[in-house]
């Protein structure tokens, strides 16, 4: 019994033989090979959902901060006329120390209508196809080069138009530009003066004659307080405004002068001589406001590029608290020194009926040397239609009315485009397309 179990014992200790080794490491490969594949897989997918997501929160981070600004502040951080703020611009770390957020350069230009750069933006012109870049982005460790692509939105047949008409001033530079604003009382406190200067003479003449206790039909006069401005008779009387805009050029120091005259003229006002017969009284009153130095370069040497004047119009309509009969500017520059001119109406709300007023404006205007825009086309009543201005020019150019109103895109569509850093900026070479819309509203 001893002798079989001995034997057995030995068997047992034999162990695995080679071949059978090889078959279960066989067997084993096999059986991991698939599940080791899936693994390398996930990791793989895992990486590059990462890069994608990395690569998405990048553009969404560059869309964002540009939908920020309008066009008009874009426009002047990529030209470093301002701060670029659309990316920052300062190195953002993590807790660890890593870089997440920088920015190396970036750079802007207009695009033809077949895509190609026709130059660097220099001012607004957001009815044209524009291209802003990004160079060296870097995001959470991964550097990137951006293009983003800005043109207006096409109109779509029931959706919002994404142009609307806007009332437009060229960007003033205080060194460069001339802004001249009348002063609101300056008309009304003038016409009076003029009416009391007139009043005065009537009273100086019925003072004169001698005949305080007559009253003759039809003299417009108070028989204890004479003439006064409250009770006048306007009907003999038409007021003038005489407006002359002196743009001068001495050397290399420029000045814009403005000088306005207001006048009355008395027609065959009547009075009472002392032989109780009716004369009448026909005169040109006048009232100069000093004249005023708008402009002068004598301490900045800045070149004088345009001037903008403001002025509330002086309207012949009698809804007008202060009627005109006429309105006369007179606007000169220096031969061969031609000057941008911006004639802004002002609105005035004192008007009884400002439609109606608007309607009835008919000023004049002379110029020498000048490019003059004006708004002399919009009823600021808000009517259709407005007076006709009178021109008479030499050496001019008078942009046709409406000259403040253009198309101004308000919807744009963006696109942009996420590039490896120092890659072509191609369509093949697009890691990340992202799309979208911006109001500049």
């Amino acid at each position: 019994m001893s002798d079989v179990s001995e034997k057995r014992r030995k068997l047992n200790n034999k162990g695995y033989s080679l071949v059978e080794i090889l078959i279960a490491v066989m067997i084993l490969a096999i059986a991991t090979g698939p599940i080791l594949s899936c693994f390398i897989t996930s990791f793989r997918i895992t990486g590059k959902s990462k890069e994608r997501q990395r690569e998405n929160s990048a553009a969404q981070s560059v869309m964002e901060g540009f939908k920020a600004y309008s066009m008009e502040e874009l426009e002047k951080q990529f030209l470093g006329l301002e701060p670029l703020r659309v990316y920052n611009t300062a190195n953002v770390v993590d807790a660890n120390g890593n870089s997440v957020q920088s920015l190396g350069s970036f750079a802007c230009n207009l695009v033809d209508g077949a895509g190609a750069a026709t130059a660097d933006i220099k001012a607004v012109d957001n009815n044209q196809k524009q291209e802003f870049f990004l160079y060296g982005v870097n995001y959470q460790g991964a550097n990137f080069d951006v293009r983003i692509t800005v043109e207006p939105k096409p109109n779509v047949l029931g959706e919002p138009s994404s142009t609307k008409n806007i009332t437009y001033i060229e960007n003033v530079n205080g060194f460069q530009d001339c802004i001249y604003e009348q002063p609101f009382d300056e008309m009304g406190t003038n016409y009076y003066k003029l009416l009391t200067s007139i009043c005065s003479e009537l009273n100086h003449l019925d003072k004169v004659y001698g005949y305080d206790d007559e009253i003759a039909p039809g003299i417009p006069r108070d028989p204890t307080a004479g003439y006064r401005v409250s009770t006048l008779d306007t009907s003999r009387i038409t007021m003038h405004r005489e407006m002359t805009v002196t743009i001068g050029k001495t050397g290399t120091v420029e000045t814009v002068k403005v000088k306005t005259d207001y006048k009355a003229y008395v027609d065959h006002f009547p009075y009472i001589d002392n032989g109780g017969n009716t004369k009448y009284l026909t005169k040109w009153y006048t009232e100069t406001v000093p004249e005023k130095v708008a402009y002068d370069n004598t301490d900045t040497g800045a070149t004088l590029k345009n001037v903008f004047l403001f002025i509330f119009p002086a309207y012949s309509s009698s809804l007008a608290i202060y009627p005109f009969e006429t309105d006369k500017f007179i606007i000169n520059a220096p031969s061969g020194d031609k000057k941008n001119v911006y004639f802004v109406k002002q609105k005035d709300n004192t008007a009884l009926n400002l439609t109606t007023c608007e309607n009835a404006y008919n000023p004049s205007f002379t110029l020498t040397n000048i490019e003059f825009y004006h708004n002399l086309s919009d009823n600021l009543g808000g009517g259709l239609t407005t007076g006709a201005a009178s021109f008479s020019s030499v050496g001019s150019t008078i942009q046709d009315g409406l000259a403040f109103e253009k198309p101004q895109t308000f919807i744009y569509k963006v696109n942009v485009d996420l590039f490896e850093a120092g890659a072509a900026m191609t369509p093949e070479n697009i890691l990340y397309p992202l799309e979208g819309t911006k109001n500049d509203k």
